[in-house]
């Protein structure tokens, strides 16, 4: 429903921290129920502060299209870390229930919300599910996306025509599109409570549609596994946040968290620090990545200390615009961050760099099709390198027969030439003429010439303007020379059989 920036801002005094910048897509601002319920959520989020809430800054619109400024979480969604945690056997059971502890803590502020007139707000959340559980590199969880959360101060209060939220996460009521309160937000913290103790998914192998039949059908949830040694009463605990009746579930998340933390062992400080040890393991290469992309913005802003900043400082009042890097401006540049798949934002030009629809992921039948055809193409490949190797050092054709009266002879060029070339036969060797009256033969500059790689059919040679022609025994009566004759046809005529290694050889 959103595009995210990741965005600088920057004060008078010339510091800048990052921030999020939460955009309404283009393609929504037609749409008044899309927009009622952005709105819905930057109005509940500028009322939270609480430790484990993401922090709201400020709200607008530019144009169109509406905006909502947040806190910068300089970590990652609990989806990525229980996935990396996943090769090593999952997470250990004291930090997951610091976890849960900390996502209850969430609920239960905002459940008891109330606003300044003191009228409670009863926001139910909607959507708690590992992608809006965020874990910082500190060790700090917050609750995040409350765009499909509703209260008594939002358009959202009746049930919804169109079902929103995660399946695998969803309490039954909120499936079977009835009125939903607190306790429906219990239910998914259940779900991720059992997932986190097992280390695997509840719902492994069950489609969306399965999934909603089990849980339309009322149907007994899981049980923890007996034989992993698990604290006592946990499994009591994890049974009653998943009860798919709302009157067998808790009641809040007070009663929820009081219970988990009888069986927490260490101080709230210490599993903190713990969890963000973890995280550094697990997300290093990542986290330095993100600050040397804000450390290069930073550069290019003028915003490091001792640095004169690239541009005037703007007069443009804070609330209800973008927050200003330096430039005035109602628009945004932006810088495509490859490790968060969101962009850094300053204020300059238009956005660039947006992915408003996310890719979708490829089938298990698509990958194996994807696997077969590369390793065809792969088999391909090398079935044609043999062959084009093999024929590359396979030996030449040698030569069947030859005649010893017509063997092709290499003249040499007149006295003043600088390049004399002689290709006299063997057998013809006893009736070349003298030196100096005819070509003479240098039988061990053609072997050279062989070892060297020259072509063994040569052509004829030119002839200078005015050079006197010369009658030899290895030219014709009519005054062509021996390299007239078709090589082919000397090969075919009958005669003595030329050494395949060396054709010159008597």
């Amino acid at each position: 429903m959103s595009e995210v920036f990741l965005a600088l801002m920057s004060a008078a005094c010339g510091s800048a921290k990052p921030v999020v910048i939460k955009r309404l897509w283009p393609e929504l601002t037609q749409l008044p129920d899309y927009v009622q319920l952005f709105l819905d959520e930057a109005r509940l989020s500028l009322q939270m502060r609480h430790p484990n809430v993401i922090h709201a800054y400020e709200s607008g619109q530019d144009g169109t299209r509406h905006y909502l400024t947040l806190e910068y979480l300089d970590g990652q969604s609990l989806k990525h870390v229980l996935g990396a945690v996943a090769a090593n056997g999952g997470m250990s059971l004291p930090l997951a229930l610091k976890v849960i502890c900390d996502v209850l803590a969430a609920l239960e502020y905002t459940h008891d919300l109330q606003d300044l007139s003191g009228r409670p707000l009863r926001i139910v959340h909607r959507d708690v599910s590992p992608q809006n559980v965020f874990v910082t590199y500190e060790g700090l969880v917050k609750l995040v996306d409350f765009g499909i959360a509703q209260s008594v101060s939002t358009h959202a209060s009746q049930p919804a025509r169109s079902l929103k939220g995660r399946i695998a996460y969803m309490a039954p009521a909120q499936v079977a599109g009835e009125a939903v309160d607190r306790r429906a937000d219990l239910f998914p913290v259940g779900v991720m409570l059992w997932e986190m103790a097992v280390g695997a998914r509840m719902w492994q192998g069950m489609t969306d549609a399965a999934i909603s039949q089990h849980l339309l059908d009322r149907k007994p949830m899981p049980l923890l596994p007996r034989t992993r040694g698990f604290p006592p009463g946990l499994a009591a605990i994890c049974a009653r946040a998943l009860a798919p009746e709302p009157e067998h579930r808790y009641p809040d998340a007070s009663t929820f968290l009081s219970d988990l933390a009888e069986l927490m062992t260490g101080s709230a400080p210490v599993q903190a620090r713990l969890l963000g040890d973890l995280m550094g393991r697990l997300f290093g290469s990542t986290r330095a990545l993100t600050r040397a992309m804000l450390q290069q913005r930073l550069r290019g802003e003028g915003l490091f200390p001792g640095d004169e900043p690239a541009h005037a400082s703007s007069d443009r009042p804070a609330t209800g615009e973008y927050p200003t890097s330096a430039a005035s401006s109602s628009k945004m540049e932006s810088v495509f961050d490859r490790s968060m798949s969101s962009s850094i934002a300053t204020a300059g030009e238009e956005v660039t760099g947006v992915h408003s629809v996310p890719r979708a992921k490829p089938t298990k039948r698509v990958v194996a099709i994807r696997t077969v055809a590369a390793a065809v193409l792969v088999l391909a490949v090398l079935a044609l390198g043999i062959a084009l190797g093999a024929r590359l050092l396979r030996p030449a054709r040698p030569a069947q027969h030859a005649s010893a009266a017509v063997v092709p002879a290499v003249l040499s060029a007149p006295a003043q030439s600088e390049k004399p070339t002689l290709v006299e036969s063997p057998e013809r060797s006893a009736e070349a003429p003298r030196e100096g009256t005819g070509p003479t033969i240098e039988v061990a500059k053609v072997a050279q010439e062989k070892r060297m790689g020259i072509p063994k059919k040569y052509g004829k040679p030119a002839r200078k303007a005015g050079a006197v022609s010369h009658t030899t025994p290895g030219m014709s009566a009519s005054g062509a020379d021996a390299f007239d004759v078709d090589l082919k046809t000397v090969r075919r005529a009958p005669g003595r059989i030329i050494d395949r290694e060396d054709p010159y050889r008597p």
